[in-house]
């Protein structure tokens, strides 16, 4: 199941699919901020190098241990990160999920990070590899 979807301390009302879109096609939308962008590939970069990011909520950084450990078990058999593209973002509720492609040296994943409206993440979700490397 991890392999399939690791999913790291999303709130539960925000795992239930309840996202609305912002009523934008995901082609129409344009890409958050560059320091947006930057933070979450900190966020990545950081736990895969084994350290506790900056800017996660306190259940995150209560559970980074299990963060850690999830992510860098689940982008291991794909080298070395690379960079985030950005794909779509949804919004409900003061909460913002931004969906990205990470890409890596052996292939892809696309994941996605939660923030709050100060920008702090609460969750961070990696679903299956995309199907061609990046």
């Amino acid at each position: 199941m991890l392999r399939k979807l690791t999913v790291i301390a999303v709130a539960a009302a925000l795992t239930g699919g309840a996202f609305a879109s912002t009523g934008r096609p995901a082609s129409a939308q344009s890409a958050p901020s560059s320091s947006v962008t930057a933070g979450f590939t900190t966020f990545l970069s950081d736990v895969l190098a084994g350290r506790v990011p900056p800017n996660i909520s306190s259940t995150l950084k209560t559970q980074s241990s299990q963060l850690i450990s999830g992510v860098r078990t689940t982008f291991a058999s794909l080298g070395t990160f690379r960079r985030l593209e950005f794909v779509r973002e949804d919004t409900l509720q003061g909460y913002h999920r931004y969906h990205y492609r990470a890409v890596f040296d052996k292939g892809s994943r696309s994941v996605a990070f939660v923030t709050d409206a100060n920008g702090t993440i609460l969750g961070f979700l990696a679903n299956q590899p995309s199907a061609s490397p990046g």
